[in-house]
């Protein structure tokens, strides 16, 4: 088994800051974020969650940049992304939302 280099690991958020502020991060084919950017709607999106640490939050958003930043708040707010399909039944939320 080969050993994990600890110089190779970092928090994602951490490494996200390390990209100039103006570079491209995420685009979905209708819009593009830079990484500034990314970081400020996910800033501003956890500041309004509302929840507590280790929280789980249920992620409904389909392949969009609304997708990631959804879950780069739920990461900066300590709590836990659930990512499900856009394409989930109504059934199939209720029963995750109840689990």
């Amino acid at each position: 088994m080969e050993e994990i280099r600890a110089e190779f690991l970092r928090p994602l958020l951490t490494s996200l800051s390390a990209h100039p502020a103006e570079r491209p991060a995420f685009s979905d084919g209708r819009r593009t974020l830079t990484y500034g950017e990314l970081a400020r709607a996910s800033a501003d999106f956890a500041a309004g969650l509302g929840v507590s640490r280790g929280e789980r939050v249920l992620v409904h958003v389909g392949n969009r940049v609304e997708f990631v930043v959804a879950l780069l708040a739920v990461l900066r707010a300590a709590a836990v992304g659930v990512p499900v399909s856009a394409r989930s039944t109504e059934a199939e939320l209720a029963h995750l939302i109840d689990d």
